[in-house]
């Protein structure tokens, strides 16, 4: 099937998704505190089951080298990210250079990936995930916040992707894996994964006003920047790497192209901040990047 069709009907079926998840909410099925209980659900059980699934193969070598290649690559991207945002707003807007910096790589990274590369680039994706993790839980935490005081160790280090990344090293490196009730148990429920976070994604739509989420100039401006300017930049900048690592590069741009990440409103809700215009950010990215992850993938086959 021709890329942009792939792309096109993966995309789709999860705007698709993300509709049961809008009428789910809109209609009273689920109210703010089961949305916040699916999303702990995907957050420490679903995304944490879906990473140790695509470690459960026989070693590699060449594979964890990759491995160790995509987390510097990643570490590289994510601090174009924050250096562009920081660039637009200087010390000021700091909810803004969240957004632009920090996408949504799991909630849409996991089931783009599994969706166009298959379950077991999301092995790859782990490396962008790690990053993304320790990024966010210091300089995302202190963007929304303003306090260093409350960037500790525990935090970035005991969070549910780097746990799942932990145990999915130690099933890759171990020649003993896990029996088959056990592994296909664990992967059935890190299937969850996609419908899971796209009807979680529906609900915070569901939550914002539409009206404001399309009116709003400043919504605009940061989704502009996420979903057009700092793909864009990373597309170029991944030019610069040997086409023999083509399937990291497809990973990384993925993650890096997904729209603003949902922690924006997490954390603005939890840190006293703006959490609906953060909600806006994030329920209008969302929706834009329908149009401008097909793009990206689609100019990363003319570029490179």
């Amino acid at each position: 099937m021709d890329i942009g069709l792939t792309i096109l009907n993966q995309i789709t079926m999860m705007f698709v998704m993300m509709g049961f998840g809008y009428f789910i909410y809109y209609y009273k099925f689920m109210d703010d505190l089961g949305t916040q209980q699916v999303s702990n659900i995907l957050l420490k059980i679903c995304g944490p089951c879906t990473i140790i699934t695509a470690f459960n193969f026989a070693f590699n070598a060449s594979k964890l080298k990759k491995l160790g290649f995509t987390i510097v690559l990643s570490t590289i991207v994510i601090l174009i990210g924050l250096g562009i945002a920081r660039l637009i707003y200087g010390k000021s807007h700091r909810l803004e250079q969240f957004a632009i910096a920090f996408s949504n790589a799991g909630f849409i990274g996991i089931p783009l990936v599994t969706g166009l590369l298959g379950v077991e680039y999301v092995f790859y994706l782990t490396g962008f995930l790690i990053c993304f993790n320790l990024f966010v839980w210091t300089v995302g935490v202190y963007l929304i916040s303003g306090q260093r005081s409350l960037i500790t160790p525990r935090l970035m280090l005991f969070n549910p992707a780097l746990i799942g990344t932990a145990i999915g090293l130690i099933v890759f490196i171990s020649p003993l894996k896990p029996v088959a009730p056990i592994a296909d148990a664990i992967a059935k429920v890190g299937s969850m994964n996609t419908p899971l976070a796209m009807i979680v994604l529906g609900t915070f739509i569901a939550k914002s006003n539409l009206v404001e989420v399309f009116t709003s100039k400043a919504a605009y401006v940061v989704s502009f920047m996420r979903l057009i300017v700092v793909p864009l930049i990373i597309l170029f900048a991944l030019k610069l790497v040997p086409n023999s690592y083509h399937d990291i590069k497809m990973v990384i741009l993925i993650a890096a192209s997904a729209p603003v990440g949902v922690m924006v409103a997490m954390f603005a809700q939890q840190y006293e901040g703006d959490y609906e215009y953060g909600a806006r950010i994030v329920s209008l990215s969302t929706i834009l990047c329908l149009f401008t992850i097909p793009g990206m993938l689609l100019l990363s086959n003319i570029v490179w």
